[in-house]
């Protein structure tokens, strides 16, 4: 007798069972299709996993065929030994064998099926699990428990996050529970997982932020009083106001991660003008680093003008871009100019 299909394989379908199995993404083009599947057999699902077998085998054979001979073929043959699952990559750093059910397999079906196209959303998600598997030392999504995911939650709630040494904020705990609540939901609907583990798991909502966004207004008459201040106080401001930072992210910066770029320089687009390039490289012991994208952001000549040979003193002296001490009272300066 044939030896039964995994479980993985069944699908309960108009009352009956069918045999199905996912083409990986990559290979669609070439089988064109998305999903090899059999008729509906209504017969126990323990009937079904005997007449699965050899026909999962057969689709299996295919796809192998595709990744390897680049075309499709028919094979009618009952292999002899364990059935073969789908290979795919698993998270770095865990040492797992990687099957359909791996956290990198879960979120490239979500991918799939939502089609997500934003790189950052994906790599937000993969940040995610791969935190997950640290914490639970496999990255097996069939194995993932309720209990596992509020264990998680609460680890996240009570330590510091290694990059900053700050407890983390709710709204960071909630993207990480909306995370796996949108990989996990995809996985059960697509028969890769039997449960899902976020279905007895509270998901509360978002705390809305009570700051109130300063005005074009206030922005201006900030930095029109902070000329008449020293440089040290006036250029965070003016460097936070066209570069979109935080005052922390500007006070952690290094002298080495403000560079300006002028025309030539292969990152340029507009000729002739002035560009902030901002990054994370060169961060101090000590200092925020949380992963940011580098970005580039276009100067005025005038702010160039102050910039430039202040950056240029700072690191000639070996000293850091602006004093990290200075935050505090740059925050209170805001305050007092801003909301007068």
């Amino acid at each position: 007798m044939a030896r039964p299909a995994s479980n993985l394989h069944l699908q309960p379908k108009n009352g009956g069972w069918r045999a199905r199995v996912l083409v990986p993404v990559e290979l669609q083009g070439i089988l064109g299709k998305k999903l090899f599947h059999t008729p509906v057999w209504r017969v126990t699902k323990s009937e079904a996993a005997v007449l699965a077998y050899p026909e999962v085998q057969k689709f299996e054979a295919q796809i192998e065929q595709a990744r390897f001979g680049g075309g499709c073929f028919a094979v009618d043959v009952e292999a002899q030994g364990p059935l073969n699952h789908l290979a795919f990559p698993s998270i770095r750093g865990i040492g797992t064998v990687a099957t359909a059910t791996t956290f990198t397999a879960l979120i490239e079906e979500w991918a799939r099926k939502k089609r997500i196209d934003n790189p950052q959303t994906k790599k937000k998600n993969e940040t995610h699990f791969k935190s997950l598997a640290d914490f639970l030392g496999h990255d097996d999504g069939a194995k993932v428990t309720s209990q596992n995911i509020v264990a998680f939650e609460k680890m996240l709630e009570t330590t510091p996050d290694p990059r900053t040494g700050k407890l983390r904020h709710p709204n960071t705990v909630l993207g990480y529970l909306s995370s796996f609540r949108g990989v996990f939901t995809i996985a059960v609907q697509q028969f890769l997982i039997a449960t899902n583990p976020m279905d007895n798991v509270a998901v509360g909502s978002k705390i809305e932020s009570k700051r109130q966004p300063y005005s074009v207004a206030q922005v201006t008459l900030i930095l029109t009083r902070a000329q008449a201040t020293t440089d040290d106080i006036f250029l965070p401001l003016l460097a936070q106001a066209y570069s979109g930072c935080r005052v922390s992210e500007i006070v952690d910066c290094s002298t080495l991660d403000f560079n300006f770029v002028r025309n030539g320089d292969p990152e340029k687009v507009i000729p002739g003008q002035w560009f902030l390039f901002i990054g994370e490289d060169n961060r101090e012991p000590g200092c925020t680093t949380k992963g940011h994208t580098t970005r580039y952001a276009p100067l005025h000549p005038e702010v160039a003008k102050r910039l430039i040979p202040y950056m240029e003193k700072q690191r000639a002296e070996a000293r850091q871009a602006f004093v990290r001490g200075q935050m505090l009272e740059l925050t209170k300066l805001l305050l007092r100019m801003g909301r007068t």
